[in-house]
């Protein structure tokens, strides 16, 4: 019997877009330009750095159109978290 780890998918772990939704710099509700980072899209993964407060999600490499950037995701169902 092998008393390894168990091998856990690439992907086992993070936050996956199950729709489109904005990523801010700061999780200060300022949704203006200047605290826009990138989108997220429904299929783009990201490892969950925090969350709170309230339904803030902090994420880093963010797939995608974002690059592998982080920043803040206001979840109100559009991601599907670990």
């Amino acid at each position: 019997m092998w008393g390894g780890k168990p091998r856990q998918p690439k992907d086992a772990g993070k936050a996956k877009g199950v729709a489109s939704n904005n990523v801010y710099k700061q999780p200060s509700g300022d949704q203006s330009a200047a605290n826009k980072a990138c989108t997220m899209r429904a299929g783009d993964t990201a490892s969950v750095v925090s969350r709170g407060p309230d339904k803030w999600v902090h994420l880093s490499g963010i797939s995608g159109a974002c690059g592998g950037g982080s920043g803040w995701v206001w979840n109100a169902g559009e991601l599907v978290l670990p």
